[in-house]
């Protein structure tokens, strides 16, 4: 049985080196309960990405009533708290049935730190999947008004992205390090500063959560075996983000 230690931000991490060069950055359940939206407000949700790079695809999860539909589908940029009120990007698209639906970014659009994707319908029969959950991500704002406002659900919108390096992190890019791979059970020493650890899948859906406490023991048994996005928090801070393999 293999063990990872972590010492606060001091980790013992051995980093899961990927050979792709694209990240899925999602922050949904993948289960909308509800469906919101309209023609008079945008909807966005805020992209944190590893590193710099380039958006590749927007993801919508939308539900139709009728044969067809449109939406915008938009860009802006993350300024100081709260998203910019002036799109970098917008496309009108085409939809046709519901479901997912995937906005290729042709030609890709680069970025150099965090971004708002947003939506708005253009047909009163269009949605957005949401979900009642607040995961703090998301943000409206009124049409003709300058203001977003954070809203206290998620809304169901992705982004597929790719690193400016074209690979991920390893260890020589970051003070966290832990054993890979690793099989059953994570102690955890720490010194109060790491409070919370999430593992998300490859798709991006939560797969594990923990609050923190010093000698704790967090049994990883449950994960399917693979390749995992590891989420650190520092109460509600986000400290790092990593990626490790579960055998």
């Amino acid at each position: 049985m293999k063990t990872l230690w972590i010492f606060g931000l001091i980790l013992i991490i051995t980093l899961f080196q990927s050979a792709l060069a694209q990240d899925l950055l999602a922050y949904d359940d993948d289960k909308p309960d509800q469906r919101i939206g309209g023609m008079d407000q945008y909807l966005g949700v805020r992209m944190s990405p590893i590193e710099e790079g380039e958006i590749l695809e927007l993801h919508f999860d939308l539900s139709l009533a009728g044969e067809s539909g449109q939406f915008e589908v938009l860009l802006f940029d993350w300024v100081g708290s709260s998203p910019s009120s002036t799109p970098v990007y917008q496309f009108v698209a085409s939809v046709h049935e519901s479901g997912r639906f995937i906005h290729k970014v042709d030609p890709p659009i680069p970025y150099s730190g965090e971004f708002i994707v947003g939506f708005r319908s253009l047909e009163s029969g269009l949605k957005l999947g949401a979900d009642p959950a607040n995961n703090d991500r998301c943000w409206i704002r009124s049409v003709g008004e300058p203001g977003w406002k954070q809203s206290d659900q998620s809304f169901f919108i992705r982004a597929m992205v790719r690193t400016s390096s074209g690979r991920k992190k390893t260890d020589k890019d970051s003070k966290y390090k832990m054993p890979n791979p690793s099989d059953d059970i994570i102690v955890i020493g720490t010194d109060g500063t790491i409070s919370r650890i999430v593992f998300l899948d490859s798709a991006g859906n939560l797969a594990l959560e923990q609050d923190l406490t010093s000698g704790e023991r967090m049994e990883v048994t449950k994960l399917v075996p693979g390749p995992y996005l590891l989420l650190l928090y520092s109460k509600d801070e986000l400290v790092s983000t990593e990626r490790v393999f579960i055998r």
